[in-house]
């Protein structure tokens, strides 16, 4: 299956997008998920058991997007129609990558369950290698203690594309395959919690002036070089060394919903 060609913003709305990315001429926070997507399969699988991956990655990753929000964004200036033509922006480049993953993959839209996020809920569902419900925000604002999901691609787009622009992060799209044991329940929750490994197709990821999708290899190499740090920070922990495992567990906690 071929990989889903990465794009650029269309053109009727680069200014606006351009703007929700702040500087043109900055460096993009997606510098470092590019180079992941860049793996090819022979180089995911080592990486998967390779806890340095994921650290780095991690690392690069909030790095980038710290200095990203150092500069501003669309969403502060409050300006309702430039942040409205951003939100498009943004999940029309969410559709254009979604829709690129369904065909290399031989699916229709109907065969695919969609959830957006942005940079750091993808990051906490790599670490924890799952989308872990949460309580914290139960009965408020609609929210409740479910993974919610929806058939297709333009409810994850369009979520995706709202909580990265309102945040300040790059937007994301979670791809899923919809089977017997995943599948959207009424109120637009999901039978059980996705797996990265299991169920998870594509992450597309997108701050407005790049757009990069993470296939499968990819998910799972950074999924499981994730799960490899746990296991190095706990084998240092039972030997008494608390440094490492005190990190991970720092990281953890700012970034899985508990």
């Amino acid at each position: 299956v071929g990989k889903p060609p990465l794009g650029t913003p269309p053109d009727d709305k680069a200014g606006a997008v351009a703007a929700a990315a702040a500087a043109a001429d900055a460096p993009s926070p997606l510098d470092w998920v590019a180079r992941a997507a860049d793996m090819d399969e022979g180089m995911a699988s080592r990486a998967a058991e390779n806890p340095t991956i994921f650290k780095t990655f991690l690392r690069e990753t909030l790095a980038g997007m710290k200095q990203a929000k150092g500069r501003g964004g669309v969403y502060e200036t409050g300006n309702v129609r430039l942040i409205s033509d951003a939100q498009t922006g943004l999940k029309s480049e969410l559709l254009r990558g979604a829709r690129g993953v369904v065909q290399g993959e031989g699916l229709s839209p109907s065969q695919v369950i969609s959830h957006g996020t942005n940079m750091k809920g993808l990051l906490g569902m790599l670490m924890e290698g799952k989308i872990v419900s949460t309580t914290r925000h139960a009965g408020v604002s609609g929210e409740g203690a479910n993974v919610w999901g929806a058939e297709g691609l333009e409810t994850g787009a369009s979520y995706g594309a709202t909580t990265g622009l309102r945040t300040g992060q790059p937007s994301v799209e979670i791809l899923m395959r919809a089977s017997p044991t995943l599948k959207v329940e009424p109120g637009s929750t999901l039978s059980r919690a996705p797996g990265v490994n299991e169920d998870f197709l594509a992450a597309i990821v997108t701050d407005g002036r790049k757009t990069v999708v993470l296939g499968k290899p990819q998910l799972d190499a950074l999924a499981g070089s994730a799960r490899a740090w746990r296991t190095e920070a706990t084998a240092a922990a039972r030997a008494g060394r608390m440094g490492e495992f005190s990190q991970w567990e720092n990281v953890r906690d700012r970034l899985v919903p508990r």
